[in-house]
């Protein structure tokens, strides 16, 4: 389907170089990662047609908050008790609590998708990501560790966790791609399409976890807006 949407503002306000706020796509890919900047977008997308403001602070909190604090987070607590422990090896994934839920969500998100509301969309997985956390918060794989009784429930514990990333990393597929195949090389995966949805990851061996994202530094974003004025000032 071909989405048309309203007019891009920067804080507020219409483009204008004099102002730092007209940024061409190619400088901001200098600075920052373009997955970002995607997911940002595809959050403020609906089916209607209104305007999207690229607010600085918003941008950075949501980019910090969303994929990195949530989604990224689950793959990289996950990742550590795996790799130590368990020799990069996942567990069988047993049925639990969290994968129950997920084929009613998909056939959400994917409506979502086809009705063009990427925004809902992102506030579905971002749901399913708060809901992982919030999994491995109350199981405490950290302290159950500390029980030798316990290795094999930690072991499933984490395993559910990184087959629910994986789930969540195919739904944010058509929003940010690169970071989508960036988790295919942290998961050591063919290229994941919709229907790895219902395929677990049982015993799956996994490589060694990087960053997938960084935070977005607000630092970074005002330097860069601080460079256009400069560059401009310069020009006139």
């Amino acid at each position: 389907k071909v989405h048309i949407h309203g007019f891009l503002t920067v804080n507020g306000e219409k483009m204008s170089k004099s102002k730092g706020t007209f940024i061409k796509a190619e400088t901001y890919h200098r600075h920052l990662d373009p997955s970002a900047l995607r997911y940002f977008y595809a959050s403020k997308l609906g089916p209607r047609l209104d305007d999207i403001d690229l607010s600085r602070d918003e941008f950075v909190n949501k980019v910090n908050s969303d994929l990195v604090g949530k989604l990224v987070n689950i793959a990289s607590r996950c990742s550590k008790f795996i790799a130590k422990e368990f020799d990069y090896r996942l567990s069988m994934i047993p049925e639990n609590e969290l994968h129950s839920s997920v084929p009613q969500t998909a056939e959400r998100i994917e409506t979502l998708y086809e009705s063009t509301n990427y925004a809902s969309a992102a506030r579905e997985i971002m749901g399913l990501a708060d809901k992982t956390n919030r999994f491995i918060d109350e199981k405490k794989p950290w302290i159950l560790i500390k029980d030798a009784t316990k290795k094999s429930e930690v072991h499933e514990i984490c395993s559910i966790g990184l087959d629910m990333f994986k789930i969540m990393i195919v739904f944010l597929k058509p929003i940010i791609p690169a970071l989508a195949e960036k988790a295919e090389q942290f998961l050591i995966t063919e290229p994941l399409s919709w229907q790895d949805i219902s395929r677990p990851l049982h015993k799956k061996e996994i490589g060694t976890f990087e960053p997938l994202l960084t935070r977005v530094d607000s630092k970074t974003v005002k330097k860069l807006i601080q460079k256009l004025i400069s560059k401009f000032l310069k020009a006139i």
